[in-house]
């Protein structure tokens, strides 16, 4: 695992060395993508949020696996998961 002090920005196979993933996090706990190695090619993921910031869609590659979206008061109006 490599940090700058708040936030992981890559991280590595303990035994081998190997590359598992890096990261795009501009702020403490704000992933806003992954690109993950741990599979035949590296795979991109985003975490796309709202002006809060909360996550509300995942989309990996250029597929919507997961979307949120809420009413006020945290009511939860629909849910996708592929």
């Amino acid at each position: 695992m490599v940090d700058n002090g708040a936030d992981v920005m890559a991280d590595y196979d303990a035994e081998t060395g190997e590359l598992r993933a890096l990261y795009v996090t501009p702020f403490l706990d704000e992933n806003l993508m992954k690109d993950d190695f741990t599979g035949p090619g590296p795979i991109l993921v985003w975490y796309v949020q709202d002006g809060l910031g909360s996550v509300r869609q995942l989309v990996v590659g250029d597929t919507v696996h997961n979307s949120y979206s809420y009413r006020r008061k945290g009511k939860e109006v629909f849910r996708f998961f592929d």
